[in-house]
């Protein structure tokens, strides 16, 4: 067994299932061609659909409002045909839109050929008609043939396990809903990058079908782990033992190639390569993996924010190649953007404020070009079979002039570049500025408070609780908490009447140093009334400490929480 602790990204590909296409000129009958295409559907056209013809909504391959307007019953008739309709460009018109139109006159078979948009699986809504996307020029060569006096027919009866790949100008880039890290203390992930967007894999019961997500994109890594075992061996054959699969682990990520910035949805040029932070160090070259000769050994460059800076990393080189090798460091600046932004905030039972503090979705980045300073070893050689080890230095960003208060996110790889026309790379991420002072607070505007009742009041003018559970009374403490960043640890401990932060101590002790225990959650909400005060709920005053880690902190210190401020609350 193999297991190789690597966090993947899915890229997109487009590999679909096949429909015949089969053309006769009438005039000149020994002509016949057979073409696959690609058809693009949530729900497969009925095998039982042979020898179809396809008829054309209209000969005009420019059109933008074909089929956009309801039509007449009885003004066309496309019963048992396939109909083929250009995409609407018109907002009003999309394809469900195209779809109800056309089923009133017959055409519940609907083959919707793309105009300079990217394709994406139809949105559609009648189940009673069957709709396939198929590629702009695809559908002109259809709409061509025709013109010219050839009769086409579908048959959809040929094998799905044959599948078509077709031209898809969205392939190689990070799909739409890969999501954006790193982890919240700032270590890299995802590792690497492989396809996992829409990919033509097995699936139960014999069949096939087209799946995303990094379950599809996990198999092209195991695939190239076990390629790597099949050549090299696995642990048994490794001097290394277990630690062999770590070394793996790198070498795979080290392969990495950029990929570009995209939103996975459109065609935008944005001039930069994808984060690191999104990507890991790019899409995986199994290539590099078997065959190169050089191998780095390196831990990923975490270079944390601006107050805990991690400025000196080393990499190790090996040349396994036969001749001598010069080698040469460089970098590959990738991309950065703030991911620190202000926004309307949520209108809430506290007092209300304009705007809070968020961080950003991916689609609100703006990505920037933004390099810190790096000082790289000379070129060095090394002979057959020699090792060097060598420091790359970054320099903080601080004084770079950067909006800090963005939390800017950069990242780039360290480029290892051999004469032997070899090149490996590490891939570096920072942030830009001071991650727990930029998120203080951590909680949004107008939160976190505490309210109990039905009415959801306010502890401030109702410190006192009798722990009525009824889903009428509801007569217990609620905190609402919004951290705006991923939390570490977050406490809610009770306290006797009191107790300061200046008796904090962790972790907190039952009957020590004025703690009596920590709130559980509850998840019974309507199935118990009321408790047992004479055991659970007895009438004391007590001081609740509801509280967040900020980012990097001590648990052990006391102003390394942020505490929400609650005056002593009474059980009656």
């Amino acid at each position: 067994i193999v297991y190789i602790d690597l966090l993947l990204l899915s890229i997109s590909t487009l590999i679909v299932k096949p429909l015949l296409l089969h053309s006769v000129c009438p005039l000149l009958r020994a002509i016949t061609r057979d073409r696959f295409i690609p058809p693009i559907s949530y729900d497969p056209f009925p095998a039982t659909v042979v020898d179809v013809p396809i008829v054309p909504f209209s000969l005009d391959t420019n059109a933008t409002t074909d089929a956009c307007e309801p039509l007449e019953p009885g003004s066309l008739d496309f019963t048992d045909k396939i109909v083929l309709v250009r995409r609407g460009a018109v907002v009003s018109c999309d394809i469900h839109t195209q779809q109800e139109n056309l089923a009133l006159v017959g055409g519940t078979l609907v083959l919707v050929y793309n105009d300079d948009r990217p394709l994406s699986y139809p949105v559609i809504g009648n189940t009673n008609s069957t709709v396939g996307f198929i590629t702009s020029f695809a559908g002109k060569q259809i709409v061509e043939a025709i013109k010219a006096g050839r009769n086409v027919t579908a048959d959809f009866s040929v094998n799905h396990g044959l599948p078509v790949a077709l031209t898809y100008s969205l392939g190689g880039d990070p799909n739409y809903f890969t999501n954006i890290g790193p982890l919240y203390d700032l270590q890299i992930k995802p590792d690497i990058a492989a396809p996992g967007g829409k990919i033509y894999s097995t699936w139960i019961d014999d069949s096939y079908t087209i799946q995303s997500g990094t379950s599809m994109a996990a198999p092209y890594i195991a695939g190239v782990a076990a390629l790597y075992v099949s050549v090299y061996g696995g642990r048994n054959t490794h001097p290394s033992g277990n630690a062999w699969a770590k070394d793996l682990g790198k070498r795979i990520i080290s392969s990495g190639i950029s990929v570009p910035w995209a939103d996975g949805l459109t065609e935008t040029d944005y001039g930069h390569s994808a984060s690191v932070a999104q990507v890991g160090n790019g899409l995986v070259d199994a290539f590099k993996v078997l065959k190169y000769k050089t191998v780095i050994d390196y831990e990923k460059i975490a270079l944390n924010d601006t107050r805990y800076f991690n400025r000196y990393h080393e990499i190790s080189v090996t040349n396994n190649d036969e001749e001598a090798v010069t080698y040469k460091f460089s970098a590959e600046d990738i991309v950065s953007a703030d991911i620190l932004g202000w926004y309307a905030a949520d209108r809430v039972i506290a007092n209300p404020a304009p705007g809070t503090k968020r961080v950003k979705e991916f689609f609100d980045m703006i990505p920037e070009t933004r390099a810190p300073e790096v000082s790289f070893p000379a070129e060095f050689t090394l002979q057959s079979g020699e090792s060097k080890t060598v420091s790359v230095n970054f320099k903080n960003p601080d004084t770079l002039g950067w909006n800090a208060s963005g939390l800017p996110l950069y990242s780039g790889r360290v480029l290892i570049s051999g004469s032997n026309g070899e090149f490996l790379s590490v891939p570096y991420l920072g942030l830009g500025g001071d991650l727990r002072k930029e998120v203080t607070p951590l909680e949004e505007t107008n939160y976190a408070f505490m309210i109990s009742t039905t009415s959801n009041t306010p502890v401030a003018s109702k410190p006192y609780f009798t722990f009525n559970l009824s889903l009428a009374a509801q007569d217990f403490p609620r905190v609402i908490s919004k951290p705006i960043y991923g939390i570490k640890e977050t406490r809610w401990d009770v306290f006797e009447a009191g107790w300061t932060e200046r008796e904090w101590k962790y972790p907190p002790v039952p009957g020590e140093n004025g703690h009596i225990g920590t709130i559980a959650s509850w998840v019974g909400s309507g199935r118990v009334e009321a408790i047992d005060t004479s055991i659970y709920d007895p009438n004391e005053t007590f001081t609740l400490r509801f509280a967040l880690l900020k980012p990097f902190g001590d648990p052990s210190h006391a102003d390394n929480w942020e505490v929400l401020h609650i005056p002593e609350i009474s059980v009656l």
